[in-house]
């Protein structure tokens, strides 16, 4: 193991993160099993520091689209979802630091590591999705919402429509329960949701490097036994608790696979978030192929974070001895 590589792992450890020392991750002399041709379609940075190269955030949205691949910038076309979303975060979110004062810097624990909690900012996360809308109602889309792990089937490109959705779901003084309990959100039927970034016209790494990791996480999770899914089902609507549907949603050994708009690094091809119904998001990147195995091994069936892999987790930290799975 890379001097690099070791320190990760002792400082993810440190904080009580249950990591993965899988040996094919940190090998220094590379098979050349599944790298050859991916690795020669797209250049990909492996020389910077990866661990914390994402900003914290309080949650990230998803909304339905249908398509694998948009407009450069999603929050920037007019009268879309996406936009009027940006437009209300703006004018109802808390600001980030007091007014006419300097922005503090961000926690020296995000800064050096990039394990943070929900509570650390009140960021939205505003990305466009593949999932076809499962709204009633056609002039409106479906937005998946993380870490609370919840869909909502309707929202309209609306000024009203975003801000009810704002106020009824996305307020960062919210807690999950409030959408879910009055009828707002349903809970995401699924053990992981998958999603990977595919934004062309942003750049092309990620289109090229989407399709083939698809391919492989299907591949991968139906040898495990798992169902695997690529459009959004209606959830069951059941009189049951929170925690009771998420812990449903955990055993169901089934995951949704999503192609998304830019989440950042495309220099770090392929990107990959794994959302649980436990709350948590691991954020990796450099992912081909290669890496997949190892990702539904090690992370989706056994809980542990790859360190190699990771720019950075939401929720990660567990006490000590416990996994991901553990809630």
């Amino acid at each position: 193991m890379s001097s690099t590589n070791s320190a990760t792992v002792e400082q993810l450890a440190a904080l009580s993160v249950p990591v993965s020392t899988d040996a094919c991750r940190s090998c220094a002399d590379p098979c050349d099993e599944d790298h050859g041709e991916y690795a020669s379609r797209f250049e990909v940075d492996f020389d910077s520091q990866l661990l914390g190269t994402v900003q914290p955030l309080h949650r990230q949205v998803i909304i339905s689209t249908g398509r694998t691949d948009w407009a450069r910038e999603v929050t920037e076309v007019q009268g879309s979802l996406a936009q009027l979303l940006l437009e209300t975060r703006e004018r109802l979110a808390p600001p980030p630091f007091p007014a006419g004062g300097k922005k503090p810097e961000p926690p020296k624990s995000t800064r050096t590591h990039g394990v943070f909690a929900q509570s650390d900012s009140n960021k939205l996360s505003i990305l466009n999705g593949s999932h076809v809308s499962i709204a009633d109602d056609h002039d409106a889309q479906s937005v998946l919402v993380f870490p609370d792990y919840t869909v909502v089937e309707s929202v309209k490109p609306s000024s009203d429509g975003v801000d009810k959705f704002w106020k009824q779901v996305l307020d960062p003084a919210l807690a999950p329960e409030v959408p879910l309990a009055n009828g707002l959100a349903h809970i995401l039927p699924y053990s992981c949701v998958i999603l990977l970034c595919s934004h062309k016209r942003r750049d092309n790494r990620c289109a090229v490097a989407a399709p083939k990791l698809e391919e492989r996480f299907c591949d991968e999770l139906e040898r495990a036994g798992w169902e695997v899914h690529s459009r959004l089902g209606h959830p069951d609507v059941r009189d049951e608790s929170r925690e009771e549907l998420l812990h449903e949603a955990a055993a169901s050994n089934s995951a949704l696979i999503l192609k998304t708009s830019h989440i950042g690094g495309h220099r770090y091809a392929g990107n990959v978030q794994i959302f649980m119904p436990q709350g948590t998001c691991v954020w990796y990147a450099r992912v081909s192929p290669h890496e997949v195995n190892a990702i539904v091994k090690h992370t989706i069936l056994e809980g542990k974070v790859i360190p190699q892999l990771l720019r950075a987790g939401l929720n990660i930290a567990r006490p000590s001895g416990k996994t991901l799975l553990d809630w």
